[in-house]
Formats: structure tokens, C-alpha cells, sequence
């Protein structure tokens, strides 16, 4: 029977398919495809050679040979190529028979007629028919062996028999069984083809001739096709150039496409060597190749639009046919049909990217981020809304007149490197800070010095950011390709709409952060105020909670800072007030908070320590920052702290607990002597009460005798002699013991009685010393004088008395002024004068701790000077405070003076010092602070060792 091949072909799918996807593959895809191919299917089960069409049996290995030929083709149509393939490999064999039918109806329905007489697994039927179409009706025996690829089998077959009678046929699935319809059924049509009609065999014309135009009607169907299924702008010309080369001779093929203005270029070629392509496509362009040279071009245009050009190179000399160029230009109107398709669908992807980029930019800049977060937003949206590559978003600092970069978004191309600031030298920027006015850049307009902006970028766009008059910033968008007229009008306008979004919500983000800033800083100070200090708290409890750490609170309360406010003014008081928080603050880590509650009282949060003795070194470090003097109103001002210390879990989990164990622990530090800290209150329960309960016993401790005074031996450290002694106050408390002077002496200060303890320390020091002089044994007492004292206009008229009433010699005595001491730089140099007139020695003590006294006295009459124990105490051979004692006594040397080293408790400090030559030291290696009975028994002893 003379259907019987393609009946059977339709009636049994999987052992026909296979063949016609395997030669469309090697027909489509080529050797190399084909090749493609069987590595995709290698170790299919029971397939040894993919190209036995027999070993792909079951339907499953059919699906796996579509779904490989479709990666191989970059096709998902697979079932219609094959329905295509079918029709060519039986249209030479039946097409007089198709051809005796009287149109395609017949002949459509003469093949269904034939399939359903061989097929029982699928019979096909024609229930309409038309002038232009039929509807097929298709049933599967059981849907479980279907799939949508044997439905486009068939369509892909149907669709092509009208390309007999010289029409194109189209064909669509209306209903699919495997959707759940009681049966497949398909619509085929035809309508007048546009490209080279088949011609119907007759008298004038050979067989040869009517299956030459057969061919080439098949071929440009399938390029058509081909054409339609290509996704991009590559796709296409590497299709067309695939087709062209094998219709035309020519050794060497060119196509160049520009899709549109805001696309680059795109060039591909056959033939030649690939650093001449670039050269080729520049004359092409250009119009300097003609067919006197061999090359026959034509544009690739569609409705007036022109997308590029096609050329064929034949060679010089090579004569160029009229069939040759009619060809290429088939060629080039199919590229140019797909190209408008594409652009129109990038244009519409361009609009939605458009619509989604603004809204979701206005949805973004609404939520007012921050600065930086709407700099990257903006930069981010600048892509899809002006058409760059690049894009950059500046920010203007006026102080420092730089533009820094605050948002980045690089194309997929990569390769631009915006700087981290621009600044004046470059001419555009300061131009443009002056006058605000957008800049359209070209590469060869741009001075060499400012190239890095357009470096790789035809055309750079510069968009100012202006709000209310005040230049906020610059916007920058790199264009890969320059732009035309028209493009750069629309480019500008939309840059201008993202430079008013940009400045509405930077002035917005400001404005925020201003209210913020003064909802939860303090304004004198700028630090975190309560509310902002609370909310970090509890951040830093939860993580603790996560971590299993724990969460440190510092209470601190300046002491005696009422009297800076009382003395010099409540202007000088909130002067030292933002010094003090200035200092405190360069010494925090940066997960602490150090926050102003008010008046004089900070707290610091510490978050995730490991425990307690974190918070106490904070609190420490601190304490010891506050003993360098601070300058306000022209006065040198010493303040020192107590700070309170409270610790989660053991003081509570919660900043309230914390806040309260803090604030008792910082009362139980005042009543400790100020300037110091405390873990906890312990029995602490009214602090303001103990202290004044302190103050009243302080007043009565002179007048019970509760104050002694001991003395700390002075030692040559070259012969070891005690030349000297310090005399230090203590308190023989009557229920708390002897307490140091750190206890009492700062609240004898704040009290006023440090001026009646002063005295009867020098009268009782002065006494002993004249004893001991009369013994035979002299030695030179130091005495401090406190800052109180040296305030004192009469205090040399009431030394000399003191001297005088006691019969101390005056070289027996030396007098001690603290490197923190408070006096205007008129009144310590007129002091000093008149102390030194009576004859006493002179020392500066305490050396290090302040810069004061030592800077304004280098021209005094000093005698002596003394190095702080926090410095000696750290010296070793490899501290780093070593070189600074050696330094401090050099240059005491050089003002001759004597150096005492305080502090000095090991045999190694004492050999560094000796190596540094410093003449005296004191410190527990030889003595604590002793008894007068004690101080004589290690005189003895010291006489007699080195006697021995």
C-alpha cells in the first residue's frame, strides 16, 4: 500500500521519532552537535550506539533523547522538528500522491484516513474540515504511554503538508487528553507562503528543477523556524550565519546587529582570523567594502528600522550573482523579522523593568534609611531606569570638599573602579559643586588627569543632587555605547527624576536623624542619654542571653564637680563637663556605651564580658584618665571620679537591677575615700548618711588624737643611706582601724578641713625632724602641700612660722608640690619664689601624672624631683615605660636636679633605676611607711650593714 511507510511512522511514534530527532540533529546541530549528543546520552541503559534507531524502544528512552536533543539545539520544540523532519524524509516518495489530492484537505485527511487503519494505539480522525484548515481528533488506548512531545509529533507532520500545494501551515492542540479532555484535538491551517512557492509538477518543467525548489522551500521554512525559536540576539546570528554558509559559497561571512541604542554592538563572523574581525566590521559600517571587492552586503532591516548588516566576502576578483545577493537578502529579512521580535520584547522587558525599578525604588526611599542604604538603593535602580552600565552615587562633605563614594552598582561587564572620594583637584567635580548642572562626558572631551572616569566608557553622565539650593551629591551612570540625541534627552530626564528622588529622601534621612539624635543624645555632651543607654542595655542583655556572657553597668559621678560650678561658673562646669565625656569616651571600646544621665553622672554599658573583672578594669581605666588636669577658662582643673560597679547575673538580669546595685556601689566608692571604685555597696544602705556620719568623726579625729603620721625612708641608692623621709597622715580610726589617706584626705578636701590637717602634719613632721637632727642623726623631711594650701596667699609667712615655732632647720625640710596642683600660671611661679626664699628644699611630686607644674616651672628654683610609682612600678627590661623613666631623668639631670624614684619594691627596679642614674628611691624593697622607733631601728640597721 503505498502509505503504509508514513502510516506506520504515525502509528507507532517511539520507533519512528527517534530516527527523525537524530537526523534532525545532525542536519540542525552538525557533527559537533551530534557529537554533543552522545555525551549527553552515554550510559544510557540498553542503548550501546545512540544512532541504532532500533535500541530506542520504550517511551522513556524517547523522552531522554528529546530532552538531550533539545540541550544540543537549545530548541524545547523537539516534537514538532521531528513532525518537520518526518514530512522531508517522505516528500520526495509521496508527494505526487498528495499533489493528485485536490487541496490540503484532502490530502491531510486522506493521511489520517491511512494512519487510522494501521494504528489502533492512536487513532486520527478529521471532524472539520475547511477552505484553509482542518481539525484532527487523536485518541490515546491509554494516556499513561503519552506525552506532549508525540501531540507535537504530530502537529509538527500535519503542519508541514501544505507546504506541497506551495502554502504555509500552521498548527495548534486546542484540547489534550493528557489535560484531561476526552481526546487530542489539533487545527491545522494554511495560508499563501511569503518565500519561494513549491512549484506544482507539469509539462515545462523537470523533476530536478521541482525538487530543487522543494528543497529550498523546506530549508527556508526550517530557518524560519529555527529563527523564531532563538531567545536573544546571539542566538539569531549565530542561526543565520549556520544557514547562509551552507546556501551560499562564499569562504568568509560577517553579520553585525546593534538591536538598539542601549545595546552594544554585537559582531560574528565565519572565515576569519579573530583579531581582523573587529577591522572588517569597522569598513563594513563604514561602507568601504563594495562588490568590487568581492563583498556582497545588505542591511538587516525590518519596517524602516535598519539592526545591522549581513555580507557575504567572496574575494576579490570573484564575480558576484544577482541569485547570490537575492539570496542574502532572504537571509537578512529573516534575521531582521526575529531581531524586531526580540527587540520588541526587550523593549517591553526594558518598560516592565522600568515600572518594577521606580515603584520598588519609591517603596525603598519611603522607608528613609539610612544615607548610606539610599545611596545603594539609588545606585542600584539606576540601571534599570536610565539604561547605564555602571552607576555610581557620590556624597558631597562640605567640610572636607570631597564627594565620597557612598553607593556602587557594576554592570555584568565588570571593569569599573569608582574611587572611594573625589575632591577639588579634579576640574568636573569642583565645577560642579559650584554650579550644579548635569554633565554629559565624553572619553576624548575628559582631561587625561580625570580619564579614570570615562576609562572603558564612551560616555559618563554626571547628574548633580540638589536640594533647596544645597548641592547634596552627584549621581554617575557609565554608558557602554554613546547615545544619540534623542537617547541622551531621555537619559538626562530620567536621571533628573532619580536625582529628586534621591534628594527628597537624604533630606528626609536627615531630618530623622537630627530628630533622633535629639531625642536620645544629650546635647551638651553628644553622648547616648538615658533612654539611649537603657535601649542598649537591653541589646546587650539579649545578647548576653544568646552567648551566656554577662552584661557590666559602671555608675560614675564626678567628685566635687559642685565645686567648679559654685567657683568659676556653670559655663565652666559644662565646659568641663563635655571635656570629661570627650576623654572617657576616646577610651571606649566600641561595643561599650558611655552615656551622660545628667548633671555629672554618666553610666557605661558593657556588653558580653566574660566577668566582673572586665567591668573593674574599665572602671579603673576611667579613674585613671581624670588624673591629668583639664584646662577651662584658663584654669588648670583636676576632677577625679567614683565609680559604682554592678555585674549581671549576680546584681540582677535586668538593667534596672543593674543600674541601682551601680548606683549604691558608686556611693559606697565616694565614701571611700572618692576617686576610686566599688564592687558593691555591701551594707551600704545610706551612703549620704556614713559619709556625713565619716565627715563629723574626721572633725573630731584632731582634737582625740587619731591622727598619726609615719614616714617612708628616702635611700641614696648608691651607698644606701637614708638620707631622708616622706611624711604620710594616717587615720587610727576608733572602729575601722588605721585607714589610708585615700579614705579620708579627698573628703577632708571637700570639707575644709585638709587646711587644719596640713598644719599639724608639718608641726608634727617639722618637730621630728629637729629631734632627730639633735640626735645626731639629720634627717631631711618631705611634706606635700596640698592644692588648698598653695592657694594661700599667706602660706610662706605661715611656714616660716611653723619652722620657727618647731626650730627645724630649714635644709632639713622639703616641701612637695603635686604634678596635678591648680594654680593660674601667674600665681605658681610667685608661690615658688616665695617658698624657696625661706630656705627650704623644693620638689615636684608625683612626676608624670600632670604637665602642669613641671612646663611652667623649668626655670624655678626646684630642687628635687619625683618620679610616680606608676611608672616605676611597670618598669622592667623590656617595659615600654623604661625609655620614658630614663628620658624623665636625663632631663632632670640636665635642669640639675635630684630624682627620687617612688614606689621602687624590686631588687630588679632598683638595678634599672641605678643603670639610669637616678640618686634616691623609696618604696616597700626598703621600708613601708613606718613609726618614728621603727624608722630609727632600720637607720641603725642600714648604718650598720654598711659599716660591716
Amino acid at each position: 500500500m503505498a502509505m503504509s511507510t508514513t502510516a506506520r511512522a504515525i502509528r507507532q511514534v517511539p520507533a519512528e521519532m527517534p530516527a527523525m530527532l537524530l537526523k534532525y540533529v545532525a542536519r540542525a546541530a552538525g557533527t559537533e552537535g551530534m557529537r554533543d549528543l552522545e555525551d549527553l546520552l552515554a550510559g544510557e541503559p540498553d542503548v550501546a550506539d545512540i544512532h541504532v534507531v532500533a535500541a530506542w524502544r520504550t517511551r522513556d528512552q524517547v523522552l531522554r533523547l528529546v530532552e538531550a536533543a533539545e540541550t544540543v539545539c537549545g530548541d524545547t520544540q523537539m516534537g514538532l522538528r521531528a513532525g518537520e523532519e518526518l514530512y522531508r524524509a517522505t516528500a520526495d516518495q509521496y508527494q505526487d500522491t498528495w499533489l493528485a489530492r485536490a487541496n490540503p484537505s484532502a490530502a491531510i485527511e486522506m493521511l489520517a484516513t491511512h494512519s487510522a487503519r494501521l494504528s489502533n494505539s492512536r487513532p486520527i480522525a478529521v471532524t472539520e474540515r475547511g477552505e484553509s484548515h482542518v481539525v484532527l481528533e487523536s485518541t490515546y488506548g491509554n494516556t499513561a504511554y503519552g506525552h506532549k512531545v508525540f501531540c507535537q509529533f504530530l502537529v509538527g507532520f500535519y503542519a508541514a503538508v501544505p507546504a506541497a500545494f506551495g502554502l504555509v501551515g500552521t498548527g495548534i492542540e486546542r484540547h489534550c487528553q493528557l489535560h484531561g479532555a476526552p481526546s487530542c484535538q489539533f487545527r491545522i491551517s494554511w495560508s499563501p507562503g511569503h518565500g519561494p512557492a513549491v512549484f506544482i509538477p507539469g509539462v515545462d518543467e523537470s523533476a530536478g528543477r521541482v525538487d530543487e525548489r522543494i528543497k529550498r522551500f523546506e530549508e527556508m521554512q526550517a530557518m524560519a523556524s529555527d529563527l523564531v525559536g532563538a531567545e536573544d540576539v546571539d542566538g539569531v546570528m549565530r542561526r543565520i550565519l549556520k544557514q547562509v554558509t551552507s546556501a551560499l559559497p562564499a569562504p568568509r561571512y560577517l553579520l553585525y546587529v546593534q538591536l538598539d541604542d542601549e545595546a552594544d554592538p554585537i559582531v560574528q563572523s565565519v572565515g576569519f582570523e579573530q583579531r581582523k574581525v573587529k577591522r572588517a566590521a569597522e569598513k563594513l559600517m563604514a561602507g568601504e567594502l563594495t562588490e568590487a571587492d568581492g563583498v556582497v552586503a545588505v542591511d538587516v532591516a525590518a519596517r524602516g528600522r535598519v539592526y545591522g548588516r549581513l555580507a557575504a566576502f567572496f574575494g576579490a576578483g570573484t564575480p558576484v550573482v544577482g541569485r547570490d545577493l537575492r539570496m542574502l537578502a532572504a537571509f537578512a529579512g529573516h534575521a531582521a523579522s526575529a531581531l524586531e521580535v526580540i527587540a520588541s520584547l526587550s523593549q517591553a522587558r526594558r518598560d516592565r523593568d522600568l515600572t518594577t525599578a521606580l515603584l520598588s525604588l519609591a517603596r525603598d526611599l519611603a522607608e528613609v534609611g539610612t544615607i548610606e542604604d539610599i545611596a545603594n538603593r539609588v545606585a542600584a535602580a539606576m540601571p534599570a531606569v536610565a539604561g547605564c552600565g555602571p552607576a555610581a552615587v557620590f556624597l558631597y562633605d562640605g567640610p572636607a570638599e570631597l564627594l565620597r563614594l557612598k553607593g556602587l552598582a557594576d554592570d555584568s561587564e565588570g571593569g569599573f573602579h569608582a574611587p572611594a572620594t573625589l575632591g577639588f583637584d579634579m576640574m568636573h567635580v569642583q565645577a560642579m559643586v559650584h554650579d550644579p548642572q548635569v554633565m554629559l562626558l565624553r572619553r576624548d572631551e575628559v582631561e587625561l588627569a580625570n580619564r579614570w572616569m570615562v576609562e572603558g566608557l564612551p560616555l559618563m553622565a554626571l547628574m548633580p543632587i540638589v536640594s533647596k539650593g544645597e548641592f547634596l551629591g552627584v549621581l554617575g551612570a557609565g554608558y557602554r555605547t554613546d547615545l544619540a540625541a534623542d537617547r541622551r534627552t531621555e537619559v538626562v530626564d530620567r536621571l533628573a527624576g532619580l536625582a529628586d528622588h534621591a534628594a527628597t529622601a537624604i533630606e528626609n534621612a536627615n531630618l530623622l536623624e537630627r530628630m533622633q539624635e535629639q531625642a536620645l543624645h544629650d546635647r551638651l555632651t553628644g553622648l547616648p542619654n538615658r533612654v539611649l543607654a537603657e535601649d542598649r542595655a537591653h541589646l546587650a542583655f539579649a545578647g548576653a542571653a544568646r552567648s551566656h556572657k554577662s552584661v557590666g553597668l559602671l555608675f560614675i559621678d564626678l567628685d566635687r564637680f559642685k565645686n567648679v560650678n559654685d567657683t568659676l561658673g556653670h559655663n565652666a562646669g559644662d565646659e568641663l563637663i563635655r571635656q570629661v565625656a570627650h576623654r572617657m569616651q576616646a577610651a571606649m571600646r566600641a561595643t561599650d556605651t558611655l552615656a551622660r544621665l545628667g548633671g555629672d553622672e554618666f553610666v557605661v554599658v558593657i556588653p558580653e564580658i566574660d566577668g566582673p573583672h572586665v567591668a573593674v578594669d574599665v572602671a579603673e581605666r576611667l579613674i585613671n584618665l581624670l588624673h591629668r588636669p583639664f584646662t577651662v577658662s584658663g584654669h588648670e582643673l583636676f576632677i577625679s571620679c567614683s565609680v559604682g560597679v554592678a555585674c549581671s547575673p549576680e546584681d540582677g538580669n535586668d538593667y534596672a537591677s543593674l543600674q541601682q546595685h551601680s548606683d549604691l556601689a558608686m556611693y559606697a566608692a565616694k565614701a571611700g575615700g572618692r576617686g576610686t571604685f566599688a564592687r558593691n555597696a555591701g551594707e551600704l544602705n545610706e551612703p549620704r548618711r556614713m559619709q556625713l556620719e565619716l565627715e563629723s568623726q574626721l572633725h573630731k579625729a584632731l582634737g582625740n588624737d587619731e591622727l598619726r603620721v609615719l614616714y617612708q625612708p628616702q635611700v641614696d641608692i648608691r651607698t644606701k643611706r637614708v638620707l631622708g623621709v616622706e611624711a604620710l597622715v594616717r587615720w587610727q580610726h576608733p572602729t575601722q582601724g588605721l585607714l589610708a589617706p585615700d579614705s579620708f584626705l579627698p573628703l577632708a578636701e571637700e570639707s575644709g578641713l585638709i587646711v587644719a590637717i596640713d598644719e599639724w602634719v608639718r608641726c608634727t613632721a617639722f618637730n621630728q625632724a629637729r629631734i632627730w637632727a639633735e640626735s645626731g642623726r639629720p634627717l631631711r623631711v618631705s611634706v606635700n602641700l596640698s592644692t588648698r594650701a598653695l592657694a594661700n596667699p599667706q602660706l610662706a609667712e605661715v611656714l616660716a612660722m611653723e619652722m620657727q615655732q618647731t626650730g627645724v632647720p630649714p635644709h632639713l625640710v622639703e616641701l612637695e608640690i603635686t604634678d596635678r596642683v591648680v594654680l593660674s600660671d601667674a600665681d605658681l611661679p610667685r608661690v615658688i619664689d616665695a617658698l624657696h626664699a625661706l630656705g627650704v628644699r623644693l620638689a615636684i611630686d608625683d612626676f608624670g601624672t600632670g604637665t602642669s607644674v613641671f612646663g611652667r616651672l623649668h626655670s624655678s628654683p626646684v630642687d628635687t624631683l619625683k618620679i610616680d610609682r606608676s611608672f616605676v612600678s611597670a618598669v622592667t627590661e623590656q617595659s615600654h615605660e623604661a625609655p620614658l623613666v630614663r628620658a624623665i631623668i636625663a632631663l632632670a639631670h640636665s635642669l640639675d636636679l635630684v630624682v627620687v624614684a617612688e614606689g621602687v619594691e624590686t631588687e630588679t627596679q632598683l638595678e634599672i633605676l641605678r643603670g639610669f642614674g637616678c640618686e634616691m628611691v623609696q618604696g616597700y624593697l626598703f621600708s613601708r611607711p613606718v613609726s618614728i622607733e621603727e624608722v630609727d631601728r632600720l637607720v641603725a640597721k642600714m648604718e650598720a650593714e654598711r659599716g660591716a
